[in-house]
């Protein structure tokens, strides 16, 4: 796939910069050398096949083509050519031949039964097959279009052609979306504009004007001549980064009621031009983060916001038609952009600023900087026409007096929150991080902002982890880094606290104004939690125990019999305790973690907020699954054990019995014990990026943890799977699991092991621990349900809130509502209230 992904882009390099020489060098190379690539080899031939038809070399491109079906035979393009050929050569029957055969492959080709049905008009045949393929086309009438939208990319052009050109280079070079068009306008200039533009040919739409129209008028126009359904207004002094396009055009695939997107504006120099713009009531702007650094977390998260500058400016067709274009109440330019804005919000859509579309604007080259001279002066003309037409919307913008800018940069007034947290909420690393992912998921759904900071992050630079990033990003998360690495050497020393105190001042905590501050693990907490709440001394806090770690420690030495591991727990419960009083309130994954902490005297609200699983089609059964499962991170030390434990005392009793049964142990970061354990029954994969193969595929689930506390992710993404386990007691404890009813519960190794052979062979308990354990997850850990508890707990939005009676009473959102309808007779209701 690599290779054809290089190839892929080189060639879509070559064919952006009309290169059909170097294209033609570089597919016969590919073909000469990797002809044991079946793929790679006709993805070659077929692109080759393509150039010579183009050029007019039919025959060698019916031979090219033939030759890239003879690796792929089912090609529906190459076949689809060949129909192109033999329709051109005027064989007719061999075209609809071609033509049929593409539909056998791929019935989703409609349009080709109107060629088909054309074809058929002008052919006299006896061929029954051609008779039953004209026949099978009459009713079919209907048109497919491109699977991408089409973009109209607008450029708007006044002299200055060495920066038209760089700019056209960079939309040539750097856009990877598959389907747009380029237009560009001359506006009357004097230059070698006109003259470098019509040399494009069709490889643009050129529009020239014999006056300079300005911005708003050379814009309408172009207009006038754009095909897509989406509409690109890009300044001629612009240089795009690559997937600038695609970073504004999948914004409206995540916000539905997206009318325009901003870019990302950056100067030559590579500080900041605008992240978005702010109106303040006054009407004048504000270029959010200017000659700021580009990676400031603040600027790299996609918001709602007042407007974008029209310098790289995306905006659904249909909102211009409605609007007709620019208003040209502000020709020739300023504002225009603005006012734009303003009204595809009237209209009921948002404005939208991306940050995974970087554009580099050289500001000022057209029009220059002096507001008294040329049609700069028009800002300022402009300024006053805007203030007269939007009166009523300017007066609910913030005073640029009083404004805070966090909050004025930000159109979505949902709860704001900050998350601190180990590591960042990616799935596929641990469980805990998995129910984060879920947490947050729910957060962004309920409308609120989410700024997620996570100590360590030197080992989440690869790809996989940058799309996790760039998926919360997209949906508004904004991330922050506190580099833990740097520090965790000193992190309990004095000297660590200014280190922590500026982490905070960075983020500008006190200036943000948060709702709520989350922390996840009451390490964590202590590292931060006297600091917070001297910044913000009215702000709620929120802890979040993940599991009770003192719990865990001591079931740990219980087993261990070490005398260092007891004086752990108890320091460990001796510190965890004491965050837990500094906390306004508590979050617990389980009631027995919540009843653990109430047996120690906490007395802070503590809220149920367990583990998440999302609803899972499972059909595959049980005679098609073979092999045991384990899955968990092996950055927990109970996970360590665990396997090991099973390996030592109950895997060889599993052998005897099904002597080739195989053990999957699935997990990041296995240290070398378990990476030893790997033989010819016992596979230790490591991280994989989706557990899903191996939960479809594994036929028992053990989960033979020793010591823990709290929810086990491992146990609930199995059950919610169908796959049915066999573990101890620790491993099933918090979820409500029954033994013999969900799963088969056993702290015995020998028992153990007697349970998973039977689960492992009899296909009736199997079945019905499979449907109980999904029913079970399904019914009771859905998003739904958390959805509903954070919401709960966001509730109480002040410190005070969180010492009534409700709140520390009540860990959930209620069971039953009681409704009373009242009509006078006081008493009576007081009474019927009193009961």
């Amino acid at each position: 796939m690599e290779l054809l992904e290089e190839m892929e882009k080189e060639l879509q390099k070559l064919f952006n910069l009309d290169d059909y020489e170097n294209a033609v060098k570089l597919l016969e190379g590919i073909i000469d050398k990797n002809q044991n690539n079946a793929i790679l080899t006709n993805r070659a031939a077929y692109n080759l096949g393509r150039i010579n038809y183009y050029k007019g070399n039919l025959d060698s491109a019916k031979s090219i083509f033939s030759y890239a079906l003879s690796f792929v035979n089912d090609d529906v393009y190459s076949l689809f050519y060949l129909g192109l050929i033999f329709e051109n050569k005027n064989k007719i029957a061999d075209a609809i031949r071609s033509y049929s055969s593409c539909l056998e492959t791929n019935p989703d080709l409609d349009q080709l039964h109107h060629k088909i049905q054309k074809l058929s008009l002008n052919l006299t045949s006896e061929d029954s097959f051609i008779d039953e393929v004209i026949t099978k086309t009459e009713k079919k009438v209907k048109l497919v279009k491109h699977n991408m939208p089409l973009i109209s990319i607008i450029i708007l052009c006044y002299n200055k052609l060495e920066f038209t050109k760089k700019c056209l280079k960079s939309v040539f070079s750097n856009t990877f979306y598959s389907n747009y068009e380029v237009l560009v306008v001359d506006n009357a200039s004097v230059d070698d504009t006109s003259g470098y533009l019509e040399a494009f040919g069709n490889k643009i739409k050129f529009i020239h004007s014999n006056k300079n129209l300005g911005f708003v008028g050379g814009n309408n126009l172009a207009i006038n001549y754009a095909e897509g359904d989406y509409v690109v207004f890009l300044n001629n002094d612009t240089e795009v980064k690559p997937k600038w396009l695609i970073g504004l055009q999948s914004v409206f695939t995540y916000y539905p009621k997206a009318g325009v997107v901003g870019s990302m504006l950056v100067f030559p120099n590579q500080t900041l031009q605008e992240a978005g713009g702010i109106i303040f009531s006054d009407g004048t702007g504000w270029n959010y983060g200017r000659n700021d650094k580009l990676n400031v977390s603040k600027y790299n998260f996609v918001r709602e916001v007042d407007y974008c500058s029209g310098a790289s400016l995306i905006v659904r067709k249909s909102i211009l038609t409605k609007l007709g274009g620019f208003d040209p109440l502000y020709s020739p330019a300023y504002y225009e952009d603005t006012d734009l804005c303003f009204s595809t919000r009237k209209l009921g859509y948002k404005v939208y600023y991306s940050p995974f579309s970087k554009v580099v604007h050289h500001e000022g080259i057209t029009s220059g900087t002096d507001t008294s001279t040329g049609f700069k002066k028009y800002q300022l003309i402009n300024k006053i026409k805007f203030e007269e037409k939007w009166k009523k919307e300017l007066s609910q913008q913030e005073d640029k007096k009083s404004a805070n800018i966090f909050t004025s940069s930000n159109r979505n007034k949902g709860k704001s929150i900050l998350i601190i947290d180990d590591i960042p909420p990616f799935p596929d690393r641990a469980s805990g991080a998995l129910r984060h992912y879920h947490i947050l998921k729910q957060m962004i759904d309920l409308g609120y902002n989410v700024t997620y900071a996570h100590l360590t992050g030197r080992n989440f630079v690869d790809e996989h982890s940058l799309g996790y990033f760039a998926e919360f990003e997209m949906q508004g998360v904004e991330f922050v880094w506190f580099n833990y690495e740097t520090w965790w050497n000193f992190r309990n020393s004095p000297e660590s606290k200014s280190i922590k105190e500026d982490l905070l001042k960075g983020l500008e905590i006190e200036n943000r104004k948060f709702d709520l501050i989350y922390i996840a693990f009451w390490f964590i907490a202590e590292y931060f939690i006297d600091i917070i709440r001297n910044m913000l001394p009215n702000t709620p806090i929120l802890l979040d125990t993940v599991d009770i770690h003192f719990l865990r420690e001591k079931r740990k030495a219980e087993i261990s019999k070490l005398k260092m591991d007891m004086e752990q727990a108890i320091d460990t419960k001796k510190r965890e305790l004491a965050v837990y009083q500094k906390a306004d309130m508590i979050v617990t994954v389980t009631e027995q973690d919540k009843i653990e902490i109430r047996k120690e005297k906490v007395n802070k609200p503590i809220f149920l907020l367990p583990n998440v699983h999302d609803f899972v089609e499972t059909t595959i059964s049980f005679s098609e699954r073979e092999g045991l499962l384990f899955v968990g991170s092996f950055n927990h030390d109970p996970n360590t054990d665990a396997v090991l434990y099973f390996v030592r005392e109950v895997f060889p009793i599993i052998k005897k019995k099904i002597p080739t049964i195989m053990f999957y142990i699935v997990g990041i970061n296995p240290p070398e014990e378990i990476k030893k354990l790997n033989s010819k029954n016992i596979i230790v994969t490591g991280w994989v990026p989706e557990v899903k193969p191996y939960l479809e595929k594994c036929r028992v689930s053990v989960v033979p943890l020793r010591y823990g506390a709290g929810m086990k992710g491992k146990v609930g993404e199995t059950l919610s799977y169908g796959v049915p386990m066999v573990s101890t007691s620790i491993g099933a404890e918090g979820m409500d699991i029954e033994n013999n009813v969900h799963a088969f519960i056993s702290d015995n190794p020998k028992d153990f092991a007697e349970r998973t052979i039977a689960l492992y062979q009899n296909e009736n308990i199997w079945n019905q621990f499979s449907k109980r354990g999904k029913k079970l997850i399904d019914s009771n850990y859905s998003c739904l349900n958390i959805r509903r508890k954070i919401k709960y707990i966001m509730k109480f939005d002040t410190r005070e809130s969180l010492k009534t009676y409700e709140a520390l009473k009540n860990s959930s959102y209620p069971k039953y509502s009681i409704i009373l309808v009242t009509y006078n007779q006081i008493n009576y209701t007081l009474e019927c209230i009193k009961s």
